[in-house]
């Protein structure tokens, strides 16, 4: 196997199989767990939240949850902080809500290729639960004011502390500036139908490897 780097430090196989010429894949670690996901013809990304570790004051004692949060003021929109911030919730169901939004984000910019080079308060997402009897949520991004479509996400919670999101999205809207990864896409083509059955395509759960 080869694996290479684009420009923004996206990991792809360089060295696909014919049978699977579009194969990619994703990894992100934090706190306890690394997450990997992988998709045979929509652009991935991955990204697993696990905030519980604050910043220090100046005399050296922890923030507070409110206080390290207010320094991602713009990387959130008004929405996603009202959600954060929603009457009723105590400092674990804030962070759980961060969590949320901050995975969303990042996997996202991290399927996209341009990692923190996208700003990240221009994108706003809202979720929906899929069922009472589970953490997982669908989501929807919009970018700039304007819903994109073209982008399908599922958000779990895999533990108490672990927020993790799969995104999949189109090829056309990958950043690479050297354009070896976006090459490998070149000879990929869906009608309308064939995209969305691979968009919306179910979700596996994630199988734990220890």
């Amino acid at each position: 196997l080869q694996i290479k780097r684009t420009k923004g430090k996206k990991p792809f196989l360089a060295n696909a199989t014919p049978e699977l010429p579009c194969f990619n894949f994703n990894i992100s670690h934090e706190g306890g767990m690394v997450v990997l996901a992988s998709e045979p013809s929509c652009v991935v990304g991955v990204d697993v939240c696990a905030v519980d570790q604050f910043g220090r004051r100046r005399d050296g004692s922890q923030q507070t949850l409110d206080e390290w949060m207010s320094l991602f003021d713009a990387q959130l929109t008004p929405h996603e902080w009202s959600e954060v911030q929603a009457p009723g919730l105590d400092d674990a169901g804030k962070a759980a809500v961060f969590r949320r939004h901050w995975s969303l984000k990042e996997a996202f910019v991290k399927a996209r290729g341009d990692g923190l080079g996208f700003e990240l308060g221009r994108a706003e997402f809202r979720t929906t639960r899929l069922d009472e009897l589970s953490s997982r949520r669908s989501a929807e991004v919009i970018v700039d004011g304007t819903v994109n479509p073209a982008w399908s996400f599922i958000n779990q919670e895999l533990s108490q502390r672990h927020s993790v999101t799969v995104a999949r999205g189109p090829p056309t809207d990958i950043v690479d500036e050297w354009g070896d990864f976006k090459k490998r896409f070149d000879g990929q083509s869906f009608d309308d139908s064939q995209w969305k059955e691979h968009l919306h395509a179910p979700h596996p759960e994630f199988t734990f490897v220890q």
